[in-house]
């Protein structure tokens, strides 16, 4: 299975050192109103006046029209200024309207809003509906004894597998709570077993018959009555001769092996070498495509989160490098974290669920990609705001890339930078990785030049 945690830092388009972040500031004149026609903001530290209790206070509202008294107060302020007139209008007849849609009010909304948060935004309530649905229709299928359920249940080797593992429990299970049906079961599993095993059958035929026929003593009965043959009686003896080999032929009959016949002893059992060689290329190249579009969204987040906590800033020498390498090894610590993550996406994969796959990549990493690259930032000590461009002339060699020029003791200098994914990332500390140094999984410790050769 994929390791989805073993994620590579997505490179940077040329042009993304110079994209400028909208903080999402507003203008607001002196007195208070707003220059951009934005809504404004409540004043979490007053208390709205739909958080009152509607009964407890005036209603100038009242079945969706205004109060005679609110309609006076609004008609004399018309003659002064129409426009807020208006406005307070429009004010009253919202509020009703949310009051009557929502009764707690802005708590109501905060509560909604939050639970929606905790859902992992509209894309998470999306999958949950839609792995809730999935559910719906499994149940559906099962209560209506619908065939097809079970195709939904194999059709890979890791579903094949567990469902084989399932239905011997099930069996058992059916024999307790429905004996009666399980008997009548079995005549049919026979002459399925007779179908796909004859040997099989067969053997298992002649042990219940011969063990059987020893507890009532037939072969010693049949040897008896040999004694009593007339010798003048030739047919008597060829029928008894008939009759002997019968049951001798039984039981070699039940020696047989009673399981399929093992594929050393037997003709090859399985798929063609040619179809499951095509399967596999088939599987490693849905694989591949659905990798790499899930590759383009983390590319694009990891876009995002730069210019928005790295922007115009001019960095050091070789520094970019390393916070994209440092990068890689926090964001892989934190999906690895995620218990059910690449279970998860391994099982949507195995079921061909493409759109809950990238869905579920998705949403992961929309919360890993920022985390990561902030936590990177912060081993680096930069933060907002940046440091300013170093004047023409200036030295920028980084402490990595000065450590970098000469390997410490115990570290072998290469030109070329090693495998992200042969890195040992628990072995491989921060500290490490701005230094350019890497543990690999073999043992090496391997020191980079920095420079890409």
């Amino acid at each position: 299975m994929e390791d989805f945690a073993a994620a590579d830092t997505p490179e940077l388009d040329a042009g993304a050192d110079s994209t400028s972040v909208d903080d999402g500031s507003t203008q607001v004149a002196d007195d208070g109103v707003q220059t951009d026609g934005a809504e404004p903001a409540l004043d979490d530290g007053a208390e709205p006046a739909l958080l009152a209790d509607p009964n407890a206070r005036y209603q100038p509202i009242v079945d969706g029209k205004l109060d005679p008294k609110a309609a006076k107060v609004l008609e004399s302020l018309k003659a002064t200024d129409p426009k807020m007139a208006k406005s307070i209008e429009r004010a009253l007849f919202a509020e009703a309207r949310l009051l009557k849609e929502l009764p707690g009010g802005f708590n109501q909304i905060q509560k909604l809003n939050t639970r929606i948060q905790e859902l992992a935004g509209h894309e998470g309530i999306e999958g949950v509906t839609s792995e809730i649905n999935g559910w719906r229709e499994f149940d559906t299928r099962w209560t209506n004894g619908d065939p097809a359920l079970f195709e939904t249940l194999t059709g890979t080797p890791e579903l094949d597998q567990m469902f084989q593992k399932n239905f011997t429990n099930a069996l058992e299970h059916f024999k307790k709570v429905s004996p009666d049906e399980y008997t009548n079961l079995a005549p049919k599993l026979f002459d399925e077993f007779r179908g796909l095993n004859p040997t099989g059958f067969n053997a298992y035929v002649g042990q219940v018959l011969t063990s059987h026929a020893f507890s009532e003593r037939i072969p010693l009965a049949l040897e008896r009555l040999a004694d009593f043959l007339p010798a003048d009686q030739p047919g008597a003896k060829a029928a008894f001769d008939r009759i002997f080999g019968f049951f001798k032929n039984l039981e070699e009959i039940g020696k047989g092996e009673v399981t399929k016949p093992k594929a050393a002893t037997s003709a090859p059992i399985g798929p063609d070498p040619a179809r499951a060689k095509f399967d596999q290329e088939k599987t490693d190249f849905r694989r591949n495509t659905w990798k790499s579009e899930a590759d383009q969204g983390h590319a694009s987040l990891f876009r995002d989160a730069w210019a928005k906590h790295v922007g115009t800033r001019q960095l050091k020498a070789g520094q970019s490098q390393a916070i994209r390498d440092l990068y890689a090894v926090k964001l892989g610590s934190l999906l690895k974290a995620k218990a059910d993550f690449n279970p998860s996406m391994n099982r949507f994969f195995a079921a061909n669920q493409k759109e809950n796959y990238l869905r579920l990549h998705q949403s992961t990493f929309k919360e890993a990609v920022p985390l990561a690259l902030r936590q990177t930032l912060a081993a680096f000590g930069i933060g907002k705001p940046g440091p300013k461009a170093a004047a023409p002339g200036a030295p920028a060699a980084t402490k990595a890339a000065a450590s970098a020029a000469k390997p410490q003791a115990g570290w072998t200098q290469v030109s070329q930078k090693p495998d992200i994914n042969l890195v040992d990332k628990t072995r491989t500390t921060p500290a490490m990785a701005a230094h350019h140094q890497y543990v690999m999984r073999d043992g090496k410790r391997l020191q980079w030049t920095g420079q890409r050769s």
